[in-house]
């Protein structure tokens, strides 16, 4: 990740849970998040290789990111230990397969009404941008052209709008991006085995997550629906 590996720059703390830490690099306009291994897989996050390791940090802390490190502030003096982290490897994080035929597909990505709605919802990555980026995926493996999202993600948070930039590219956690490429290639079993990992993600991601990916798979295959349940289409050949 180039933010990792190249010049030094200032980042603060902005959430610390149980999952582990995030920090807002202002200059890269992104938050990098930095999560236990148990933690779910966020395809723009540092992973910390072991489980009982300590993020001895707080909200508001300052670090420094780059050089392959991610340290506090040596200037920052904070009342605890800090963090001195150094990154060995990249992970390469899970992105969802290309479809073949998908240059024929038209249509936009994402319902104007919806991208308009960008950052609504609670949360660090609200639940309209959950939708959006179940959007992005689908279309993302069928090729179709991507709106300018850039210019609506000012309206949310800096997580979320990483997460976004990610789905854009078709890059998402594991269990999404697994569900999508089930979904696409017409294999249901699959997919029905593993919708309820994908609702399970958070406290509503993973059910804005489902009804973005449903109604964009509806969207390009309304046919394949069964019962207005749109989770387990046939084959998708654009």
């Amino acid at each position: 990740m180039p933010l990792i590996s190249g010049p030094t720059c200032e980042a603060v703390v902005v959430a610390a849970t149980s999952h582990g830490a995030y920090l807002l690099v202002e200059s890269a306009n992104t938050v990098l998040p930095i999560l236990f291994p148990q933690s779910i897989a966020l395809p723009t996050a540092v992973r910390l290789a072991d489980r009982d390791a300590g993020l001895d940090v707080e909200i508001g802390d300052l670090l420094e990111v780059g050089g392959g490190r991610i340290r506090t502030r040596l200037d920052a003096h904070p009342r605890r230990g800090g963090i001195d982290l150094q990154v060995v490897r990249a992970f390469r994080p899970a992105r969802v397969r290309v479809a073949a035929g998908h240059a024929a597909v038209p249509g936009c990505a994402v319902p104007p009404e919806l991208l308009d709605r960008t950052g609504h919802g609670i949360g660090l990555t609200p639940e309209c941008d959950d939708e959006i980026g179940g959007h992005l995926l689908v279309s993302a493996a069928l090729g179709r052209p991507v709106p300018d999202i850039e210019a609506a993600l000012h309206r949310t948070t800096a997580l979320s709008a990483s997460l976004l930039r990610a789905a854009a590219l078709g890059y998402a956690v594991p269990a999404v991006v697994d569900y999508v490429d089930a979904l696409i290639a017409g294999h249901r079993p699959i997919a029905a085995r593993l919708r309820p990992r994908v609702a399970a993600i958070g406290q509503s991601s993973g059910q804005a997550l489902l009804r973005g990916i449903d109604a964009a798979v509806a969207a390009v295959a309304p046919s394949s629906s069964h019962a207005g349940h749109p989770s387990a289409p046939g084959r998708i050949v654009a």
